[in-house]
């Protein structure tokens, strides 16, 4: 994908799928949100595809490429010290306690070297094995897949979950943190993975050079298009909208007052600006004896209520 590259880990992988047990992990050539990652050899599925550090290990990543922002697709895994009313719900690390230490050696003697810290429940946590009260680390995103709920049909459970329009397809295999480089000019000469409290488990590493955050954060936006045909705009039968990044919601047809379909129809489009004291057969009643009413089945008084 243009602006983002994964980094071949692969000659520095020491375990593989079995060190995880539960549910099989997503392995190979990946896309998370439209972002490409390269979890161990797509060639040779048997061999080892993931870092597993150790606290007090330490592993270097070569890089030697410019990187505005750096991508690490990672969790914790069960075990390390903790303990104590903060610990976490296996009996690992305090939350906000530091697990591990990612330092970026940026290229040329001037630039010097960037640690960030790995906190527990911020940059990385231990990935869920059920679906019930899941939770991530906040400054992290998810590598469960967003989809649409069913447009035409669904549970009477899920009334409240629908709202929501977009839901995870599963539960996450990896979080995936993003460092920011200080000076996207300089590049980047390599990654020292560091354990220090738990054992970490990093899968894969994507630079960016795209020159923007890698995952949206602006609230979704509502946009119209139109289907030019030769003779005009065309009519959009069974619209649907595909991105590359991100999600987008069910597409609805406008309707617009030289539609060709019912031309004598008044409502007027979603989204569409009304005709003044239009009728949309909605009415305003005021107060009136019950049965009272006309033989067009309206009470005395009631008078159409204009929309838009």
């Amino acid at each position: 994908m243009a602006g983002y590259q994964p980094i071949d880990l692969s000659g520095l992988c020491n375990a593989g799928a079995e060190r995880l047990g539960g549910r099989a992990p997503a392995v190979g050539a990946q896309m998370f949100h439209g972002l490409p990652f390269l979890i161990g050899d797509p060639a040779d599925p048997l061999a080892p595809c993931f870092i597993v550090l150790e606290p007090g290990t330490a592993v270097t990543v070569p890089a030697r490429r410019a990187a505005d922002h750096v991508v690490v697709a990672h969790r914790r895994l069960p075990g390390g010290q903790g303990g104590g009313p903060a610990a976490g719900p296996d009996g690992g690390p305090a939350v906000g306690s530091a697990v591990a230490e990612y330092t970026f050696l940026l290229a040329g003697a001037q630039a010097p070297a960037v640690t960030a810290p790995v906190r527990e429940r911020l940059e990385i946590a231990i990935a869920p094995e059920e679906g019930w009260d899941v939770s991530g680390p906040f400054l992290a995103a998810s590598s469960a897949r967003l989809r649409l709920a069913d447009r035409y049909r669904g549970r009477w459970d899920d009334l409240g979950m629908r709202q929501c329009e977009s839901v995870f397809a599963g539960l996450p295999d990896y979080f995936l943190w993003v460092w920011e480089n200080p000076q996207p000019a300089v590049p980047v000469e390599s990654i020292r993975l560091v354990a220090l409290t738990a054992p970490v488990l990093v899968a894969a590493i994507t630079v960016g050079t795209a020159g923007e955050y890698p995952f949206p954060r602006e609230a979704a936006r509502s946009i119209t298009i139109t289907a030019l045909g030769p003779d005009g705009p065309a009519p959009l039968r069974d619209p649907a909208v595909l991105v590359d990044r991100g999600v987008a919601s069910y597409a609805f047809r406008l309707r617009g007052h030289a539609s060709r379909e019912l031309p004598g129809d008044s409502l007027k489009g979603l989204g569409r600006a009304g005709r003044p004291r239009q009728r949309h057969g909605l009415r305003a009643r005021r107060r009136g004896p019950v049965g009272d009413r006309d033989r067009g089945g309206r009470r005395p008084g009631s008078r159409p209520l204009p929309l838009g």
